[in-house]
């Protein structure tokens, strides 16, 4: 059994300026800001050796700190930004840049130098800068009902690792909102178009668990989201409201390019193929009664069946994890403006579904889970 001990520490600082001001037919705003950025990340891990007796777990082997994966990464980033918001009547404009300027650096002691006297230091670096445009419309047809669309760059940086590339792509959305009194319901289109995907060895995915980044090819990722809310006691009672609410998203994930992957588990990957762990379908349905002292809710929440391999072994269906549902509650009463107390059950029924099938066989999702407290504001 491994232990997987991290330290992290994270540091920086931001500044955000805005500047709006109103004319005769527009309205504008203007956003600028900067942030100076540092991550850093220790691992010093090691494995302990353990029999299965009758059940339980027995010490074997005890494992030395720092044999595992004994490596420090770090990165300093600073990012920039420019948001112009202009708005026209019942027409609203808003463009935007990004820039980032990233220095990242990993040093391995390897597993043979647990002391890290550098003997076999490793040492890696990279440094990425990258310019992110974006843009989005509104329109409003009626005070209830809006349509908007937008396409903006995506990115995320590689690693330390230079062979390794960033991930790119350009992400398109388009929706329309319709909100009158007591009630919304919005309907959103998006189609994000990956030049180069950025996977993480992870044991969880079945792989050595280093968290080493990978390049994944190209992918297309579409769907719909569809969320709606209703609460049939608006207008009707002044102490009380029932909020129900829906959210459904169909998702089609798929790589757009043949290779081989670097990453042992998914082998060689096919034009076509479904990206593994995506499930196509997914929604949640809920309810909370609302009063002026308290609030009790329910909600289901169903993931659909979702392949969690590439190439022949997610066509036929050998390989995957089958559709789950589970059911959540949540109540709070409060005792006055500062304090309430609440308790939230996850998997209220105990439900048994899997929620992975690598490295080593099915996993079991969140038995129930009970938690209870006080929360103060002040």
């Amino acid at each position: 059994m491994k232990a997987n001990n991290r330290n992290y520490q994270t540091s920086g600082v931001q500044l955000q300026i805005t500047q709006d001001w109103k004319r005769e037919r527009a309205t504008h705003k203007i956003e600028l800001g900067g942030r100076l950025h540092n991550d850093y990340m220790d691992r010093y891990q090691w494995v302990d050796g353990f029999a299965m007796r009758d059940g339980d777990m027995l010490l074997t082997n005890t494992g030395t700190p720092g044999t595992e994966s004994n490596r420090i990464a770090s990165a300093t980033a600073f990012a920039g930004h420019a948001v112009y918001d202009l708005t026209i009547g019942r027409i609203g404009v808003h463009p935007g840049l990004r820039m980032e300027h990233i220095e990242m650096r990993d040093e391995n002691y390897g597993k043979q130098d647990p002391g890290r006297t550098s003997a076999a230091l490793v040492v890696t670096s990279n440094t990425r800068d990258v310019w992110l445009p974006g843009i989005s419309v509104d329109v409003r047809a009626n005070p209830t009902l809006m349509a908007f669309a937008g396409v903006h760059k995506g990115f995320s940086p590689a690693g330390a690792d230079p062979g390794t590339l960033p991930e790119e792509s350009i992400n398109y959305e388009a929706g329309v909102r319709w909100f009158p009194a007591g009630t919304e319901v919005q309907v959103i289109g998006f189609y994000n178009d990956y030049s180069q995907m950025l996977g993480a060895d992870l044991s969880a995915a079945g792989g050595s668990g280093s968290g080493d980044l990978f390049n994944g090819g190209a992918a297309v990722v579409a769907g719909v989201e569809v969320f709606a809310t209703k609460d049939p006691l608006h207008g009707r009672s002044d102490g009380f409201s029932l909020p129900i609410r829906v959210a459904y998203t169909f998702t089609d994930a798929r790589f757009s390019s043949t290779f081989n992957s670097t990453f042992e588990p998914w082998g060689q990957v096919l034009e076509g193929d479904r990206i593994p762990f995506t499930p196509m379908h997914q929604l949640q349905a809920g309810a909370t009664l609302e009063g002026r002292r308290f609030s009790i809710g329910f909600r289901v929440v169903y993931v659909g069946g979702t392949v969690t391999a590439t190439g022949a072994q997610a066509e036929n269906g050998s390989s995957g994890l089958p559709a789950y549902t589970a059911i959540d509650a949540d109540a709070t009463y409060r005792l006055g403006t500062h304090a309430e107390v609440f308790s939230t059950v996850q998997n209220l029924f105990d439900a048994v579904y899997a929620v992975g099938d690598l490295p080593a066989g099915w996993r079991p999702g969140l038995p129930r889970t009970v938690q209870g407290g006080f929360r103060f504001r002040f």
